[in-house]
């Protein structure tokens, strides 16, 4: 093995000499000192770092003109795609690296924007193979992953708008730091899952149990950690921020924070006691900011698999646990509504003799990891706020997941005091299963208009009810809705079948369109064509599409007073449904509307 080492560096220290011989003898003047600068720092000589004068003198040569610096990136590029030694590579993303961390400004932006069509993968080295031995097979993993990082690296920086850990921008940094308080909340949010991402790539680091000593990869490690405490320094920075306007935040703002606390989280293991550990003031200071900031968001934990969303939070308005789930997203709803027409009963529902229900709705909460975070959540919000009444809500393919988990939790979990409203929810079960379903959940609401298709598919054929979908109660019919006005006529509750041709069912027209939002009591909010909620805000949805194409659109805001729905009650406490003003829409506006109507 080590005389393969020694005639390996051998011919390496060949093909250096013929490099700059062929370069001395091919290049222009004006950029021959350019590429002999690029062959002087990336040697064939297996592990050991770049020059450090080598270094300094490419990077001198970078803080001249841009065209200067165009050329001089251009040349390491060309190095970096051309070879196939481990090695080469390696210090060519290390001279990269450098480049990021103290060259000049001129030298950054050339490289930041080479090529102009980059993209994500702009360094092409995800499929790197050097087989030539066992140690180089090891490196490849390592130019891989370095590569990756490096890509992810600039692209934080274009992020952020500065380079991260770079001399060259500690002015810029500083001035942004200064105007934190002034960003919009998605700029922070962007910032933090950008930074996040960077963390998540640097704990992706390949094991160097192969190669120790290799000081090659010692360097490389050396610059990722410095990466890694100034990422933790503007994490930090921007959840501190977020600690000032937690009160602020919409549900969707929540749920993506606490997805990337939950992303770090998963960092720390390898961060704190894997092989790559660096142990730093700053970094348990960001461990304790995650650890509040969990806290105070009010959520208990936030779950995604396959597309489907599921939040489980606190609502302390309400005192109590709040379920959501994410409905059918915009890119996938039209298809979505048309698969609707062809879904057939194909499922008998365990426990249940003749409740059928089709499998797909079934699978979309019982077979992910949604269904199992949900109840160990639900489990742990127990333990803190005791046994307090969990509300179950969801809107679309959401609303079919909210039924499954209610009856999950009372039947198979035993919660008592589970209350579940969905919004635009299409059929999901036969007459047995909504027999069964009403009986075990009696608080349950389902809010439909008359602009939505979904709530009447898939099709019910009365003559038919037990071969045939069928809906439980109790339904809540907003219908009579002025066009493009948030003022509708009549509400109303419906009778205890589920299927009453007094409601919705009359609106049976296939081709209807509509998008609607509907709000609840100001405690959860579910906004937008992605459900949002908000931890002491509102319930709301928002929906559109029709079967053939998604074109036409109907608004409208409601408000549901929702305090208990058991019983005689039922139309009491709902006769406060009333017009809501969304806060897109000022009050005038409507006042003007409103006088419109009048005359």
């Amino acid at each position: 093995m080590g005389k393969v080492k020694k005639l390996r560096d051998l011919i390496g220290v060949i093909k250096d000499k013929a490099s700059l011989s062929k370069a001395a003898l091919l290049s222009k003047p004006n950029t021959l000192s350019l590429h002999v600068a690029v062959l002087r720092a990336t040697t064939h000589s297996s592990s050991t770092p770049p020059d450090v004068k080598h270094l300094e003198s490419l990077l001198s040569l970078g803080d001249a003109s841009r065209a200067t610096a165009s050329a001089l990136v251009e040349s390491l590029m060309d190095r970096l795609h051309r070879t196939g030694d481990s090695s080469v590579v390696l210090k060519c993303l290390l001279t990269i690296h450098h480049i990021i961390n103290r060259g000049p400004f001129i030298l950054q932006d050339q490289l930041s924007i080479f090529p102009s069509f980059g993209g994500h993968n702009y360094l092409k080295l995800s499929a790197f193979r050097d087989g030539a031995t066992a140690t180089t097979w090891v490196l490849s993993a390592w130019v891989r992953w370095y590569a990756r990082y490096l890509e992810t690296l600039l692209s934080t920086s274009r992020t952020l708008g500065f380079f991260l850990c770079s001399c060259s921008s500690t002015l810029e940094k500083d001035k942004q730091d200064e105007r934190l308080s002034s960003f919009m909340t998605v700029d922070l949010i962007r910032d933090v899952d950008s930074l996040v991402g960077l963390i998540e790539e640097i704990c992706k680091a390949p094991d160097s149990l192969h190669v120790e000593g290799n000081r090659l990869l010692d360097e490389i490690m050396g610059l990722v950690g410095g990466d890694y405490l100034s990422a933790v320094n503007e994490v930090s920075l921007r959840l501190s921020e977020f600690m000032e306007r937690l009160s602020c935040l919409s549900f969707g703002e929540s749920v993506e924070l606490m997805c990337c606390l939950n992303r770090l989280e998963d960092c720390k293991e390898r961060l704190v006691v894997g092989s790559f550990t660096i142990k730093k003031p700053s970094t348990e200071t960001l461990w304790g900011l995650i650890r509040e900031l969990k806290n105070r968001v009010g959520m208990i934990d936030v779950y995604r698999e396959s597309g489907k969303l599921g939040f489980v939070g606190m609502a302390k308005d309400l005192n109590a646990i709040v379920i959501a789930f994410r409905g059918t997203q915009e890119r996938s709803l039209q298809n979505w509504i048309e698969d609707l027409y062809w879904k057939q009963l194909d499922l008998n529902y365990p426990g249940m003799p003749d409740a059928m229900v089709h499998h797909g709705f079934y699978f979309a909460y019982h077979n992910t990891t949604v269904r199992s975070g949900v109840v160990n959540a639900v489990k742990r919000a127990k333990q803190l706020y005791g046994d307090i009444d969990i509300m179950v809500t969801g809107h679309s393919m959401g609303g079919a997941m909210a039924v499954f988990c209610g009856l999950d939790l009372k039947v198979n979990h035993e919660a008592r005091n589970v209350q579940v409203m969905t919004f635009g929810q299409p059929r999901i079960g036969n007459a047995a299963f909504a027999s069964y379903y009403s009986q075990l959940v009696p608080n349950t609401i389902r809010v439909t208009n008359d602009h939505d298709i979904v709530p009447h598919l898939p099709s019910y054929y009365p003559h038919f009810a037990q071969k045939t979908y069928h809906h439980f109660p109790r339904e809540v019919w907003i219908h009579q809705i002025g066009f493009g006005t948030l003022v509708y006529k009549v509400e109303k509750v419906c009778d205890g079948s589920g299927e009453d041709p007094s409601c919705s069912s009359q609106e049976n027209d296939l081709e209807t369109t509509g998008k609607t939002t509907m709000v609840i009591n100001n405690e959860v909010e579910l906004l937008g064509k992605q459900q949002e909620i908000k931890p002491g805000g509102k319930v709301a949805y928002q929906k559109e599409g029709s079967l053939n194409e998604i074109c036409r659109s109907l608004t409208t805001d409601a408000k549901i007073n929702h305090i208990s729905f058991t019983g005689e009650e039922e139309r009491r406490q709902l006769q406060s449904l009333k017009a809501w003003n969304n806060g897109g829409f000022k009050q005038k506006e409507l006042e003007r509307k409103k006088s419109q109507r009048i005359e």
